[in-house]
This record gives C-alpha cells, structure tokens and sequence, in this order.
C-alpha cells in the first residue's frame, strides 16, 4: 500500500492521501533547517483603485506609487479586476525602478497577478498605471 503511487485522476478528487506510517523518517538525516533570523513579518494591508481619467482631474498623471513607509523591506501585490474588465487582457503595467510606465510600456499584469517587490528601493520606485482606464483594484501587503 505505501510506497507505489497509483493513477491520480477524477476517481481520486476529495479522497485523502494515505497516512505517513509512524515509522517513517521525518526528514532526511542531513536536513538542517533555515536560521530564522532572515523572517519578514508582514506589518500592514491596503486595497486601493488605480486611477482613471475619470477619478483624477483632467491633466493628472495616472502613475501609481506604493505607500511610503519607513519600515517596508518588501510587498507582496495581486490585482484585481475592474468590474465588466476583460480578465483576459493586460489590466495594468508597471516599473519597479521609478520610472513611469505607460498604457502600453512596462510590465504587463492581468487579473490576480501576483508581484514580489522586495528590497525598500523597490518598493520606494515601484511605479504602476491602469493599462485600460479602469479602476482595478490592488491588493497589497507590506513587510519589514
């Protein structure tokens, strides 16, 4: 039973993996774990629109920072999708080295995309902007 691995298919959804018998060797003899003095600990949220030319007034550059905190060594970021957006597309675009993207120049991210700014630098000149003039949401969690 333990130790041969069968065909994983439909006939296998919500059926639990078998048990780890008790004798079995938890981690091999030469693991060592990682020191934990590296850690980040995540210290604060927010969730912001991206603006549009409807939500700035006229002659309003769109590019978007980050907060600017003291603290934040990093920040882990999804978008969101504006409502009746196409998921599909490119929703925004964005530079991690403080120059300011454009409707077509920059990192290209669509629908729960997933960036990883790390370093305060980075997340000081992180720059994004809508790709298609809506109001995409952000998600983001900082780190120290």
């Amino acid at each position: 039973m333990f130790g041969e691995i069968e065909y994983i298919g439909e006939d296998t959804i919500n059926i639990q993996p078998p048990l780890i018998p008790d004798t079995a060797n938890p981690a091999p003899k030469s693991y060592k774990p990682f020191p934990k003095a590296n850690q980040e600990l995540a210290i604060t949220n927010a969730s912001f629109p991206l603006y549009t030319t409807g939500t700035v007034p006229a002659d309003t550059n769109l590019v978007m920072q980050l907060h600017q905190g003291n603290n934040y060594n990093s920040a882990l970021i999804t978008l969101e999708a504006a409502p009746g957006a196409d998921r599909d597309e490119v929703l925004a675009r964005f530079w991690q080295d403080g120059t300011h993207p454009t409707n077509s120049r920059g990192l290209p991210l669509k629908h729960m995309g997933v960036i990883e700014v790390r370093g305060f630098e980075n997340v000081k000149n992180f720059r994004i902007i809508t790709a298609d003039d809506n109001a995409h949401i952000l998600q983001v969690q900082y780190f120290q």
